[in-house]
């Protein structure tokens, strides 16, 4: 999620959900995270069976604003 303009990113806590190349849901990956100034880091250890396209998304606990990016894991 990123915020636009001149303002400071403060303290958020976001639900990270983690969808597998065929799209279900990866219930392994999904957790809550505290992001300390708006940032935080997460390792990604994808099993070698399952390359392709994951999808991860975000959601502001406070805000319910949402955002998603994709990896390829080849």
């Amino acid at each position: 999620i990123i915020i636009s303009g001149n303002t400071k990113a403060g303290n958020h806590v976001f639900l990270m959900q983690v969808f597998r190349p065929n799209g279900t849901e990866s219930l392994e990956y999904r957790t809550i995270r505290h992001a300390k100034d708006g940032k935080f880091k997460f390792a990604f250890p994808s099993a070698l069976n399952e390359q392709g396209t994951w999808t991860f998304k975000f959601k502001d606990a406070a805000s319910c604003i949402t955002s998603s990016c994709k990896i390829k894991v080849q």
